[in-house]
Protein backbone atom coordinates (compact mmCIF):
# COMPACT_ATOMS: atom_id res chain seq x y z
CA UNK A 1 0.00 0.00 0.00
CA UNK A 2 1.16 3.53 -0.97
CA UNK A 3 2.74 5.32 1.78
CA UNK A 4 0.52 8.43 2.13
CA UNK A 5 2.68 9.87 4.92
CA UNK A 6 5.43 10.77 2.56
CA UNK A 7 4.92 14.69 1.60
CA UNK A 8 4.66 15.33 -1.76
CA UNK A 9 7.73 16.42 -4.00
CA UNK A 10 7.69 16.56 -7.59
CA UNK A 11 9.13 13.94 -8.82
CA UNK A 12 11.58 13.81 -12.30
CA UNK A 13 11.44 11.43 -14.93
CA UNK A 14 12.12 10.59 -18.30
CA UNK A 15 10.45 8.95 -21.48
CA UNK A 16 13.24 7.15 -23.49
CA UNK A 17 13.56 5.33 -26.81
CA UNK A 18 15.34 2.13 -26.55
CA UNK A 19 18.26 1.96 -29.02
CA UNK A 20 17.58 -1.10 -31.10
CA UNK A 21 18.69 -4.88 -29.93
CA UNK A 22 21.10 -3.19 -27.25
CA UNK A 23 20.45 -2.48 -24.14
CA UNK A 24 21.17 1.94 -24.08
CA UNK A 25 18.26 4.50 -24.70
CA UNK A 26 17.76 7.92 -25.14
CA UNK A 27 15.41 10.34 -23.47
CA UNK A 28 13.85 13.67 -23.01
CA UNK A 29 12.83 15.11 -19.45
CA UNK A 30 10.11 15.14 -17.46
CA UNK A 31 10.14 17.75 -15.07
CA UNK A 32 7.02 16.76 -12.31
CA UNK A 33 4.40 14.33 -11.97
CA UNK A 34 6.71 11.31 -13.14
CA UNK A 35 5.57 8.54 -10.66
CA UNK A 36 3.43 5.69 -11.84
CA UNK A 37 0.81 6.06 -10.48
CA UNK A 38 0.07 9.51 -11.81
CA UNK A 39 1.84 9.54 -15.58
CA UNK A 40 1.59 5.23 -15.61
CA UNK A 41 -2.24 4.94 -17.40
CA UNK A 42 -1.43 8.37 -19.80
CA UNK A 43 1.92 6.94 -21.09
CA UNK A 44 0.07 3.78 -21.58
CA UNK A 45 -3.13 5.23 -23.12
CA UNK A 46 -0.86 7.38 -25.82
CA UNK A 47 1.17 4.33 -26.67
CA UNK A 48 -1.83 2.39 -27.55
CA UNK A 49 -2.79 4.81 -30.08
CA UNK A 50 0.55 5.24 -31.33
CA UNK A 51 1.34 1.46 -31.27
CA UNK A 52 1.19 1.11 -35.23
CA UNK A 53 3.74 3.54 -35.66
CA UNK A 54 6.11 3.06 -33.23
CA UNK A 55 9.17 3.89 -35.10
CA UNK A 56 8.52 7.52 -36.66
CA UNK A 57 6.19 8.35 -32.94
CA UNK A 58 9.99 8.09 -30.93
CA UNK A 59 11.90 9.96 -33.42
CA UNK A 60 9.66 12.76 -33.07
CA UNK A 61 9.38 12.23 -29.32
CA UNK A 62 13.39 12.83 -29.54
CA UNK A 63 12.64 16.25 -31.91
CA UNK A 64 11.80 17.98 -28.67
CA UNK A 65 13.25 18.98 -25.70
CA UNK A 66 11.36 17.66 -22.89
CA UNK A 67 7.76 15.58 -22.51
CA UNK A 68 5.80 19.05 -21.97
CA UNK A 69 7.69 20.32 -25.39
CA UNK A 70 6.56 17.17 -27.15
CA UNK A 71 2.85 17.54 -25.95
CA UNK A 72 2.37 21.13 -26.93
CA UNK A 73 4.30 20.09 -30.45
CA UNK A 74 7.26 23.21 -29.12
CA UNK A 75 4.56 26.03 -29.44
CA UNK A 76 4.42 28.43 -26.36
CA UNK A 77 0.47 29.28 -25.71
CA UNK A 78 2.03 32.76 -23.57
CA UNK A 79 3.86 34.03 -26.29
CA UNK A 80 3.20 32.59 -29.36
CA UNK A 81 6.26 31.26 -30.47
CA UNK A 82 7.79 27.43 -31.44
CA UNK A 83 10.73 25.98 -30.03
CA UNK A 84 11.79 28.42 -27.66
CA UNK A 85 11.62 25.87 -24.38
CA UNK A 86 9.44 24.68 -22.03
CA UNK A 87 7.69 27.90 -20.45
CA UNK A 88 8.47 28.70 -16.50
CA UNK A 89 8.08 31.44 -13.80
CA UNK A 90 4.90 32.50 -15.18
CA UNK A 91 2.71 35.08 -13.47
CA UNK A 92 -0.47 34.37 -11.88
CA UNK A 93 -2.17 37.17 -14.15
CA UNK A 94 -1.00 35.50 -17.34
CA UNK A 95 -2.08 32.12 -16.43
CA UNK A 96 -5.39 33.72 -16.32
CA UNK A 97 -5.41 35.07 -19.44
CA UNK A 98 -4.79 32.22 -21.08
CA UNK A 99 -7.03 30.03 -19.22
CA UNK A 100 -9.91 32.78 -20.57
CA UNK A 101 -9.03 31.85 -23.72
CA UNK A 102 -6.44 34.97 -24.57
CA UNK A 103 -3.85 33.52 -26.88
CA UNK A 104 -0.25 34.91 -26.80
CA UNK A 105 -0.70 37.91 -24.40
CA UNK A 106 2.96 38.32 -23.66
CA UNK A 107 4.58 38.65 -26.86
CA UNK A 108 7.81 39.25 -25.44
CA UNK A 109 8.29 37.04 -22.74
CA UNK A 110 8.05 39.69 -20.22
CA UNK A 111 5.71 37.95 -17.48
CA UNK A 112 6.85 34.33 -18.18
CA UNK A 113 10.56 32.72 -19.59
CA UNK A 114 11.77 29.49 -21.13
CA UNK A 115 13.64 26.73 -19.73
CA UNK A 116 16.58 26.24 -21.94
CA UNK A 117 16.50 23.23 -24.51
CA UNK A 118 17.84 20.55 -22.53
CA UNK A 119 20.58 17.64 -23.42
CA UNK A 120 18.87 14.31 -24.25
CA UNK A 121 19.09 11.59 -21.23
CA UNK A 122 20.91 8.40 -21.73
CA UNK A 123 21.58 5.24 -20.37
CA UNK A 124 25.02 5.45 -19.71
CA UNK A 125 24.84 8.86 -17.58
CA UNK A 126 22.73 6.62 -14.82
CA UNK A 127 25.25 7.77 -12.10
CA UNK A 128 25.02 11.27 -12.79
CA UNK A 129 21.14 11.50 -13.94
CA UNK A 130 19.68 9.42 -11.17
CA UNK A 131 20.49 11.74 -9.07
CA UNK A 132 17.83 13.61 -9.92
CA UNK A 133 15.74 11.42 -12.31
CA UNK A 134 13.32 9.23 -10.21
CA UNK A 135 11.37 7.08 -12.55
CA UNK A 136 12.68 5.98 -16.24
CA UNK A 137 9.88 4.53 -19.31
CA UNK A 138 11.83 2.85 -21.69
CA UNK A 139 9.83 2.41 -24.87
CA UNK A 140 11.09 -0.27 -27.61
CA UNK A 141 10.07 0.04 -31.24
CA UNK A 142 11.29 -3.64 -31.81
CA UNK A 143 9.89 -5.07 -29.61
CA UNK A 144 6.89 -3.54 -28.49
CA UNK A 145 7.50 -3.33 -24.75
CA UNK A 146 7.56 -0.40 -21.88
CA UNK A 147 10.36 -0.94 -19.02
CA UNK A 148 10.30 0.91 -16.09
CA UNK A 149 13.30 1.74 -13.74
CA UNK A 150 13.40 3.55 -10.59
CA UNK A 151 16.71 5.37 -9.83
CA UNK A 152 18.31 3.62 -6.25
CA UNK A 153 21.29 4.68 -4.83
CA UNK A 154 24.58 1.88 -5.41
CA UNK A 155 27.80 1.26 -3.88
CA UNK A 156 30.60 3.96 -3.88
CA UNK A 157 30.30 7.81 -3.71
CA UNK A 158 31.38 10.68 -6.02
CA UNK A 159 33.24 13.91 -4.98
CA UNK A 160 31.30 17.12 -6.47
CA UNK A 161 32.32 21.20 -6.21
CA UNK A 162 29.32 22.97 -5.79
CA UNK A 163 29.65 25.90 -4.47
CA UNK A 164 33.61 26.52 -4.61
CA UNK A 165 33.48 23.67 -2.16
CA UNK A 166 33.99 19.47 -2.30
CA UNK A 167 30.88 18.09 -1.27
CA UNK A 168 30.54 13.94 -1.14
CA UNK A 169 26.94 12.79 -2.78
CA UNK A 170 26.12 8.67 -3.74
CA UNK A 171 26.01 7.34 -6.75
CA UNK A 172 22.73 5.99 -8.64
CA UNK A 173 22.10 3.16 -10.74
CA UNK A 174 18.35 2.51 -12.68
CA UNK A 175 16.74 -0.59 -11.47
CA UNK A 176 14.25 -2.61 -14.06
CA UNK A 177 10.84 -2.65 -12.17
CA UNK A 178 9.42 -4.24 -14.61
CA UNK A 179 9.11 -4.84 -18.73
CA UNK A 180 5.14 -5.21 -20.22
CA UNK A 181 4.01 -5.95 -23.36
CA UNK A 182 2.12 -3.24 -25.31
CA UNK A 183 -0.45 -6.37 -26.36
CA UNK A 184 -0.96 -7.25 -22.91
CA UNK A 185 -3.10 -5.62 -20.21
CA UNK A 186 -1.92 -2.06 -18.65
CA UNK A 187 0.36 -2.50 -15.90
CA UNK A 188 -0.77 -2.19 -12.38
CA UNK A 189 0.67 1.20 -11.59
CA UNK A 190 0.04 1.21 -7.78
CA UNK A 191 2.26 -2.25 -7.74
CA UNK A 192 5.00 -0.78 -9.52
CA UNK A 193 4.77 2.26 -7.77
CA UNK A 194 5.54 0.69 -4.30
CA UNK A 195 7.35 -2.40 -6.26
CA UNK A 196 9.64 1.14 -6.51
CA UNK A 197 9.40 2.79 -3.33
CA UNK A 198 10.60 -0.76 -1.56
CA UNK A 199 13.78 -1.08 -3.68
CA UNK A 200 14.91 2.32 -3.11
CA UNK A 201 14.51 2.16 0.57
CA UNK A 202 16.50 -0.97 0.42
CA UNK A 203 19.39 0.44 -1.44
CA UNK A 204 18.75 3.95 0.38
CA UNK A 205 19.82 1.55 3.82
CA UNK A 206 22.04 -0.51 2.46
CA UNK A 207 24.73 2.82 1.12
CA UNK A 208 23.58 4.69 3.88
CA UNK A 209 25.26 8.25 3.07
CA UNK A 210 24.06 11.94 4.50
CA UNK A 211 23.90 13.76 1.29
CA UNK A 212 25.66 16.71 0.80
CA UNK A 213 28.49 15.72 3.65
CA UNK A 214 31.27 18.57 3.29
CA UNK A 215 34.22 16.99 3.02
Amino acid sequence: MINNNIPPRIIRGSIAIKNGDDNSWIGVFKKDKSYPLVFGEELWNLLQENWKTLQSWGKELLEYSSWEDYLSKGFCKYCGKFVVGEPCKIKVDLIEKVNNGMLAPDLNAVAHSHLLPMANLFSKNEEKDGLWIEWVYVISPETYTLEIFKSVRKKGTKKIKMPGKLWEQPKYMYFQIGIFSLFQTEPDWEFIENKGSYISSYYHNKYPLKQGTLM
